[in-house]
This record gives C-alpha cells, sequence and structure tokens, in this order.
C-alpha cells in the first residue's frame, strides 16, 4: 500500500511541476527598443543594395520604446525591400556610425541608399503609427 501511495505521489508531483513550467514566459508589458531585434548590422546593410532603414535609440528614451514596436512590425513587411537596421546610439561602439549622422534627438530613423550612402531622415510624423511609416517607405521607394 505503501509503494503505491509513493508512486502516485510522486507521479502527481512531476506532473504538477512540469505541468506548471511548461508555460510560456510572457512578453515584456513595456519591452526597451533593445529587447527587438532584426538581426542586420549597418556595414551588412551597407555591402547590400537594397536601401537600408537605419534607426537610432536609445533605451532610456519614451518614444523609442513606443516606436520600436511599429519599426519590428514594419521591418517584417517591407524586409524585401529594404535593409532594417537598429542602432543603440548611447552604446560606445556603435559610436564610429553614430557620428555620420546628423542626430538631434531620438528615436530617429533615417533612409540611407548604399550605392551613394545619401541619407533621408524620415520626419517624426511618419513615425506616429504603422500606416504612417509604411506611406513614407512607399513614398521614398517610388
Amino acid at each position: 500500500m505503501k509503494k503505491i501511495f509513493y508512486t502516485a505521489f510522486f507521479t502527481i508531483a512531476i506532473g504538477l511541476f512540469t505541468g506548471l513550467t511548461a508555460f510560456a514566459v510572457p512578453p515584456k508589458l513595456n519591452p526597451l527598443p533593445s529587447d527587438y531585434e532584426n538581426g542586420f548590422t549597418y556595414e551588412a546593410a551597407m555591402r547590400d543594395t537594397k536601401p537600408a532603414v537605419v534607426y537610432f535609440y536609445v533605451n532610456w528614451c519614451h518614444y523609442c520604446r513606443q516606436f520600436s514596436p511599429k519599426f519590428n512590425a514594419v521591418s517584417k513587411i517591407y524586409g524585401n525591400k529594404y535593409n532594417f537596421v537598429m542602432i543603440e546610439a548611447d552604446n560606445y561602439a556603435n559610436g564610429r556610425v553614430v557620428s555620420q549622422f546628423d542626430i538631434k534627438g531620438y528615436p530617429a530613423v533615417y533612409v540611407v541608399n548604399p550605392k551613394n550612402k545619401k541619407q533621408t531622415p524620415v520626419d517624426n510624423s511618419y513615425m506616429a503609427g504603422v500606416k504612417e511609416f509604411m506611406e513614407f517607405l512607399n513614398k521614398y521607394g517610388n
């Protein structure tokens, strides 16, 4: 009888433990811009023929936190037409790239033509939403 009890107890305990740990990790409520990743470096984007959409952010910026999910969503839609690059501007390792742009505030987004390195700033009004950002990219591409 004891053997049955212990077997049942351990089976239930293991089932409860594995069942409780099998839940997915919920997403962050307010992710930082650096929590998003698109996998393209600035250098790789400049070696390609597609225009690059370069997003400069800092994690402490409230507007960057609001814009990052929009940038991420648009990068998934337009990934075949543009290379999307995210650069943490206050990271010392990115200083060389940051110094090449005339950044006045954050978030700052530029479309860069890799052929002639022409930098076209994206006006903040186009960063209000996904639709507006896509509107700018559609205008730029024509």
